[in-house]
């Protein structure tokens, strides 16, 4: 069975309270978890707030509105070929929801919602990527407290993001 916008949503909170618990866990060996986790966080937060924007039902199955954001990305100038989008790839995301609140009908993101996005997104894209989920390794406690504070504005902002 296809995952959901409803699954994704329901995974949002889950994935955030899970790398919670492997951040605030004792032994820095679980950080490096904890990051991935986050990550996928900030990634969720994304497609979701791309997928309200467009009107998508909760029943709508993720990969068929990702093939509907690969080609508003390339559209909106977000990537210049269909095959350049990266749907993890928290820059082009980022970018997409912003430009796609216009195409909508939306106001632009107000300066300090835009700014916090952007520097939030900077912020765990310096330190996270999809590839983690194939290595493990010990990772600095000031990495995690970055991406743990990112990823925690972008959950507290999200309903705006799409709003």
């Amino acid at each position: 069975m296809p995952e959901t916008v409803q699954d994704m949503e329901l995974a949002l909170e889950a994935r955030y309270r899970d790398g919670e618990r492997l951040l605030a866990s004792p032994a820095e060996a679980h950080n490096w978890g904890g990051i991935y986790l986050m990550g996928y966080v900030a990634e969720m937060v994304l497609k979701l707030s791309y997928f309200h924007l467009k009107g998508s039902r909760p029943t709508d199955p993720t990969s068929a509105e990702l093939s509907i954001a690969r080609r508003d990305a390339t559209r909106l100038g977000v990537v210049h070929k269909e095959r350049d989008f990266d749907r993890h790839n928290l820059a082009q995301l980022s970018d997409l929801v912003s430009l796609i609140r216009a195409d909508v009908g939306l106001q632009a993101l107000p300066p300090d919602l835009q700014t916090g996005l952007r520097v939030s997104v900077v912020q765990v894209h310096q330190i996270w990527s999809v590839s983690m989920r194939y290595m493990g390794r010990l990772a600095q406690s000031t990495d995690a407290l970055d991406v743990y504070r990112a990823v925690s504005w972008l959950r507290a902002h999200y309903y705006r993001l799409w709003s």
